[in-house]
């Protein structure tokens, strides 16, 4: 049983009370309070009247909102015409109205805390709930309740950014914000990874995807940027050998490695062990992993995700919701994650198998079980040609198939070398 509740009540009368008296206040109120900011139903009846009024272009005033009121008739229920009168008895004249606004964002958060934290009580002593749909529940309450207090959801204006950013970072080239890529071209082409984004990379299986990420991987840590892998198919250790193979030239499977070979590994140990990558791999939904990035974030601040990869993503909405819906849930999840954190997340996807039977070609709608990934994508690349050889090096191109700020269309030649489980650009050094 909940007794009470954090308020700020005499806050809230004196955000209404300006919103009456001064109603350029009103300006700079309205576009970051609503509704649930008032803890007293009185209070969130008189400030819905208000932003109604405001909104539709009328006059904010006692007339007008006594006269709302009383058409709603709900004028006794906000304490009559005395209350309304008096909101603006005794207001300071030199207001602080965005200090006031935050404390009723304060207080707003404090009782969702309260009462989502007394939700989730109730259903981690259901004993019909699993506990892994409990602590997905958890994580998401926890991602709800960022999202709704922060600052960058807020209104925005273009003098705000010139007076904040300024002109230099503002005009900058795309190139210099991004996260640069082990490739040449293809770094040039995306101008890296920017912060946000949301970039998908699709394949069949035994394309080498999980190869390709596992570089960028490496070669964002070696930049001092940590990653963050979240991998639902691999075990940490197996992903941990490959980037091994990857930075030493050296096969970790090799039975006894030459006195070169060895310092190569050797090397390659100490570059991962000063710059370390993060592995999450028992989340099974979005809510649960974002608890995880927070907590890697909050030690280390994380520059990439890597998700390994979409489809595997439980959905939450139980046995009978539809996978494809679920599939691009979780997809519209993971983009407002990117912007959320301001990193990029480098989602993996497999592909429908129309798209590689036969005559088919992987394209924009080629993710499986989903129709909406490419909407949600900044970039969408993919993986075209046969199975990687495991023998000797096989030619694929990469295609960049969606690119919101820049090119697309066109197909980049790369070489897969087995050896190494590496990808070069053909022509190139990367």
């Amino acid at each position: 049983m909940i007794n009470s509740l954090p308020a700020a009540v005499d806050i809230e009368r004196l955000v209404l009370g300006y919103s009456i008296l001064r109603p350029e206040y009103l300006d700079s109120a309205r576009g970051s309070l609503d509704d649930t900011d008032f803890a007293r139903e009185d209070h969130r009846r008189i400030w819905h009247i208000i932003c109604a009024l405001y909104d539709a272009g009328k006059p904010v005033d006692r007339i007008t909102i006594l006269n709302e009121l009383a058409n709603r008739k709900q004028l006794e229920g906000v304490g009559g015409i005395g209350y309304i009168v008096g909101l603006d008895d005794g207001l300071p004249e030199h207001p602080q109205i965005g200090g006031y606004v935050d404390r009723l964002h304060d207080a707003a958060l404090r009782r969702g805390m309260i009462l989502r934290a007394h939700q989730l009580a109730s259903r981690a002593a259901d004993e019909t709930q699993s506990a892994d749909e409990v602590l997905a529940a958890f994580g998401a309450v926890a991602t709800d309740l960022a999202q709704a207090t922060s600052e960058s959801r807020r209104p925005i204006s273009t003098r705000d950014m010139i007076q904040v950013e300024g002109p230099t970072a503002l005009l900058e080239s795309r190139r210099h914000r991004g996260l640069k890529l082990p490739w040449p071209k293809l770094d040039s082409d995306l101008a890296g990874l920017g912060p946000g984004q949301l970039v998908v990379l699709m394949a069949a299986t035994s394309r080498g995807k999980t190869s390709m990420a596992l570089q960028a991987a490496t070669h964002a840590a070696l930049q001092g940027s940590t990653p963050l892998i979240w991998t639902m198919e691999m075990s940490p250790k197996s992903l941990f050998q490959r980037m091994m193979t990857q930075l030493s030239g050296v096969w970790t499977g090799k039975r006894q490695a030459t006195f070169e070979e060895f310092d190569a590994q050797r090397q390659a140990l100490a570059s991962l062990d000063e710059r370390p990558i993060w592995f999450d791999r028992h989340s099974r939904s979005v809510a649960s992993f974002l608890a995880s990035l927070r907590q890697v974030n909050a030690k280390s601040k994380v520059g990439l995700v890597i998700v390994d990869y979409l489809q595997l993503i439980r959905g939450t909405g139980g046995a009978r919701a539809n996978r494809a819906q679920e599939v691009s849930d979780n997809s519209r999840a993971l983009k407002l994650a990117a912007m959320d954190f301001g990193v990029p997340f480098l989602v993996l996807s497999q592909v429908d198998r129309g798209s590689v039977k036969g005559e088919g070609k992987i394209g924009l709608h080629s993710a499986k079980e989903s129709g909406d990934i490419e909407n949600d994508a900044d970039v969408l690349l993919w993986i075209e040609g046969g199975e990687l050889s495991r023998d000797s090096p096989t030619t694929v191109s990469l295609r960049v198939g969606k690119q919101r700020e820049g090119a697309a269309g066109f197909g980049i030649p790369m070489l897969f070398q087995p050896t190494t489980q590496t990808f070069m650009e053909v022509g190139g050094n990367g």
